[in-house]
């Protein structure tokens, strides 16, 4: 699944899954809802309060948060620390904490204030949010497990070199160096998961990332930054080709001689 098509789904499907069910709520609130779910027990909506909505929920989202962390961590450490950040940072991680913690609220706020005679619209409500608690797991594990895939994160990594960043490269590129010191060198980041990927023995997502990051050479290349666009970016391909050596990969040895004969064969014809 492209990068696109990822962030499409994250910021359409557990949205709307929530709008779904906030209607839902202020159906019952309104008594509109063409269901009942809750009676007017009180013992009865004390055990859906206490032990579904707080013990229930409670249970089940530290079991969700680590699992999840552990997986992330997993993967930063096989590929790049920069996986956490993505995780962490993304729009699905925040909504489902949102949505756990909201319904734990308000369970212990109802349970705090349980009295006869009971509201079941209340009771409803609770019991809709644990549905909505459960149903957000579905998308949330699969765009998770998505999103820690090697090539979603180079393709994420890639879409923050864009023209502004290639433009600067002139000037954080100075005396003919050709890296960018510390933090600010973009690139790199998709560098070191090719290279874990080429010792990892992962050859696909190795010529993958090769691809891409030559697609995206060629794609800011021009006559004005041909003087240190190149340089940059075929320093880390030959670092690249070092580890391919050093592990003995020979496709991947082979695909990163046929990006320099391509980007010669490009140069001579650009003049």
């Amino acid at each position: 699944m492209s990068r696109f098509a990822l962030e499409t789904l994250e910021k359409i499907i557990i949205p709307s899954i929530i709008c779904l069910f906030f209607v839902l709520i202020l159906l019952s609130l309104a008594n509109l809802a063409p269901f009942t779910l809750a009676t007017d027990d009180i013992e009865n909506a004390r055990g859906i309060l206490e032990g579904v909505g707080v013990e229930g929920l409670s249970a089940i989202f530290a079991i969700v948060i680590s699992l999840t962390l552990m997986a992330v961590q997993f993967a930063s450490q096989q590929y790049t620390h920069r996986i956490m950040d993505i995780h962490i940072k993304s729009l699905t991680f925040w909504s489902v904490i949102a949505v756990y913690l909201g319904s734990l609220l308000y369970n212990v706020i109802m349970l705090g204030r349980l009295e006869e005679p009971v509201d079941g619209r209340f009771v409803e409500i609770s019991m809709l949010l644990t549905a909505l608690c459960f149903i957000v797991l579905i998308p949330f594990f699969f765009i998770t497990m998505m999103r820690l895939r090697p090539e979603s994160v180079i393709s994420r990594l890639l879409s923050r070199i864009d023209e502004d960043y290639i433009n600067s490269l002139k000037g954080l590129l100075k005396g003919g160096e050709t890296g960018v010191k510390g933090g600010s060198d973009r690139l790199l980041p998709i560098i070191e998961i090719i290279e874990r990927c080429i010792s990892n023995d992962d050859r696909s997502t190795a010529r993958f990332g090769l691809d891409e990051v030559q697609k995206c050479y060629m794609h800011h290349l021009n006559e004005e930054n041909e003087a240190y666009v190149s340089p940059y970016f075929l320093n880390h391909m030959m670092g690249i080709g070092r580890e391919a050596i050093i592990e003995a990969d020979d496709d991947s040895m082979v695909q990163v001689l046929r990006i320099f004969g391509e980007v010669g064969a490009y140069s001579i014809a650009k003049k």
